[in-house]
């Protein structure tokens, strides 16, 4: 489905914001990633680049963790 342009919305990577802003406690989330064996998942700073490819690392804001194949990795 072609979905309208926003500035939120990120136009390189499949990604989903669960909620915009923590300012404290604990926090977590439960994803169902089915049998998929390429998938990421993280959080990032509010104020990331959402347009063009930039890599999902901790300078670039980007804190996660990856399956690719057989093995998890750390995005860093």
């Amino acid at each position: 489905q072609k979905l309208p342009e926003k500035p939120e919305r990120f136009d390189s990577w499949p990604c989903v914001l669960g909620r915009e802003t923590f300012t404290s406690g604990r926090h977590y989330w439960e994803v169902e990633v089915g049998d998929r064996t390429d998938w990421a998942i993280g959080v990032c700073r509010e104020n990331v680049m959402k347009k063009g490819f930039d890599p999902m690392t901790p300078e670039n804001g980007f804190w996660a963790v990856e399956l690719y194949g057989n093995g998890y990795w750390a995005l860093t």
